[in-house]
């Protein structure tokens, strides 16, 4: 599980709403290292609010560093460059 705090400067309901999909992804940027993590809801971004639960969170890549997605590990959500969101691991 994991507990996603959206950005309300950036996501502001107006010209940028929250997501509609169950399945998110984003970029974990490590030194020398980039890998893809996806995000599962069971209920979309946008019914949640801008504190949300995705009921999965795991690399999209086998041989990821899988022990990063403990509890209490955090990541930022980014969308290209720019970051969203902050993600926090639950177990």
């Amino acid at each position: 599980m994991c507990l996603v705090f959206w950005d309300k400067k950036i996501i502001d309901g107006v010209y940028r709403k929250l997501s509609s999909r169950n399945i998110l992804y984003t970029q974990l940027y490590l030194p020398d290292q980039i890998w893809s993590i996806v995000l599962k809801f069971s209920t979309p971004p946008i019914e949640q609010g801008y504190e949300c639960i995705a009921d999965e969170v795991y690399f999209l890549a086998d041989t990821a560093p899988h022990y990063l997605l403990a509890d209490g590990f955090k990541f930022d959500f980014l969308d290209g460059p720019r970051k969203i969101g902050e993600c926090i691991v639950a177990t």
